[in-house]
């Protein structure tokens, strides 16, 4: 089977795990309710390895 949804949201995230873009089938990530967030109220793209951008099947 090949996962294509990851729900990982309220589980007090503060990064995100480059091993992540080995899910290459994945098309929903659900990160919401983490504090992935900078003081300023701003996303902090930071967190979120580059390799994510691999992901070619991952929606916005």
């Amino acid at each position: 089977s090949t996962l294509r949804r990851l729900i990982l949201s309220n589980n007090n995230l503060s990064g995100l795990p480059p091993s992540l873009s080995s899910l290459v089938n994945l098309e929903y990530l659900d990160i919401s309710h983490n504090p992935l967030l900078v003081s300023n109220g701003h996303n902090d793209y930071s967190c979120f390895p580059r390799e994510l951008e691999n992901l070619k099947k991952l929606q916005a």
